[in-house]
């Protein structure tokens, strides 16, 4: 009970910071600051603010046994997010009778486009969110309580530290669109104040970033939560 009252708390507090100015001051104000923006139909510009790219690469500090390896270019940050942001939108509007009805016509397999032409299809891909996607749970992986959650804090205060950053997290997130609820992976990073999104990706599987939304119920996620995500 204590941990829903405080959840309800948080969820409340970001909610007036999106009314009130679309503040991404918190992991989680960013997070339902980016559903809104897909839900709003925002067109790929709006969408790529979300991600630090710049930030990320002026930041990127190697580990010295890899010296000599360079900072991808704030295009390929940029690219990667939108492309794992595509997939998990393309997974929304899976129909039930099977396929999509937003490619053109010509397209004939949607999985053989080349990753930089996948993302031209952005703002159509956007334009056919039926209803808003509603952010349910966004929560650290594991509890306070948990034998990991200290080794997991430093490791990602390292990340934050590889990147010149003040801070980077990760949530997995439970939304909630037309009626059936998915499970999403996030890490976030925090420059001058501001979250961002680095990532985002599939996380109970261990798959990599191309990967859907997989579908969980809310009574699975907190279960998982319960146990801590032993599988992480």
């Amino acid at each position: 009970m204590k941990r829903k009252t405080i959840f309800l708390f948080a969820l409340l507090f970001v909610l007036c910071s999106v009314i009130s100015g679309c503040s991404n001051s918190t992991p989680e104000a960013v997070i339902v600051n980016l559903f809104q923006a897909l839900s709003d139909h925002k067109d790929q510009e709006e969408l790529w603010a979300f991600c630090p790219a710049e930030q990320l690469f002026e930041g990127y500090t190697p580990r010295a046994e890899m010296s000599s390896t360079n900072s991808p270019p704030p295009e390929k940050y940029r690219l990667d997010f939108q492309q794992q942001l595509l997939v998990k939108v393309t997974s929304l509007l899976y129909e039930d009778t099977g396929g999509y009805d937003f490619w053109p016509p010509e397209i004939d397999d949607p999985a053989a486009i080349p990753p930089e032409e996948y993302v031209l299809y952005t703002n159509s891909m956007v334009a056919h969110i039926e209803t808003p996607i509603k952010v349910i749970r966004c929560d650290f992986p594991l509890s306070e309580d948990s034998e990991k959650y200290n080794y997991t804090k430093d490791m990602w205060n390292q990340y934050a530290d590889s990147y010149q950053a003040e801070d980077s997290t990760e949530r997995v997130i439970l939304i909630e669109y037309k009626g059936k609820t998915y499970l999403i992976g996030c890490i976030l990073i925090k420059y001058n104040g501001d979250w961002g999104i680095v990532e985002l990706y599939s996380y109970t599987l261990s798959m990599s970033d191309g990967t859907p939304c997989i579908p969980m119920s809310e009574e699975e996620y907190n279960q998982n939560m319960e146990n801590n995500w032993e599988s992480y």
